[in-house]
């Protein structure tokens, strides 16, 4: 099935003065129970949330120092039909001759809510990520921001250069895998009492806590621990270079 593509129409207000342009953009889609929802933002947060409806509904915020970098910059939402199986949300630059993205001065702050069933995909390169609530799996890449996942109920996968991870599981069995990984923040996960994983945690620069039974070696540089909890079922891992990692009941 062919994809249907549109840009968000809005409204621009502002002062003009620092980076108060600002255009605000809205609209909902129409989607399967549990879809598969991508986003893909370069400057700004994205923040997901729950609700008990089949609708994807999307309100973005431009906001620029000029009415030049808010016209260069476009919400496009990219969806397989309606009902929705499938929909990437992505901002986009429009590029006159050679120039990096970040001249373009404008950013997006996304605040969506989806069905609690979504599966995500999400990825960032500077800016905050905020999930919870999601009983689907997700994925998060960051490069610069910190990252919020709480709540969840699927498999969580997320990658982070600079910023701290904070993330919470609702189940941890045989069907559940969460992977952890920063290059300089500190991680922290919360999984129930009585969850069932593989344990591997590790810190080049930083070190290790955990309200489990975990062995840790502590090595010339950094930390390591590995060992099940419970019957030892699912996965966790969890690896930061600079930055403390604590694994906590919830």
């Amino acid at each position: 099935m062919a994809l249907l593509s549109f840009a968000l129409p809005g409204c621009v207000s502002g002062d003009f003065g620092g980076d108060s342009v600002h255009q605000t953009l809205h609209e909902q889609l129409s989607v399967s129970p549990s879809p598969h929802v991508r986003v893909a933002n370069v400057s700004g947060f994205i923040r997901i949330l729950p609700w008990g409806r089949s609708v994807v509904d999307v309100a973005a915020r431009k906001h620029a120092s000029s009415l030049e970098a808010l016209q260069r910059t476009s919400v496009v939402i990219t969806h397989d039909g309606s009902p929705a199986s499938d929909v990437e949300i992505d901002t986009h630059y429009a590029h006159n001759g050679f120039f990096f993205w970040g001249e373009s001065g404008a950013s997006v702050d996304y605040t969506i809510h989806v069905p609690r069933g979504t599966n995500l995909d999400l990825a960032n390169v500077s800016g905050d990520v905020s999930v919870s609530g999601i009983a689907g799996d997700v994925q998060i890449r960051n490069v610069s921001g910190d990252v919020e996942a709480l709540h969840l109920g699927g498999n969580l996968q997320v990658h982070t250069v600079s910023g701290t991870i904070d993330a919470s599981l609702l189940r941890m069995n045989a069907q559940r895998d969460a992977d952890l990984e920063a290059v300089s923040g500190a991680i922290h996960l919360a999984v129930p009492p009585k969850s069932s994983a593989d344990v591997t945690a590790e810190s080049i620069s930083g070190g290790f806590s955990t309200d489990f039974n975990v062995p840790m070696q502590q090595r010339t540089v950094g930390v390591h621990a590995q060992g099940p909890i419970g019957g030892g079922a699912g996965t966790i891992q969890l690896r930061t270079i600079s930055g403390s990692i604590t694994l906590s009941k919830l």
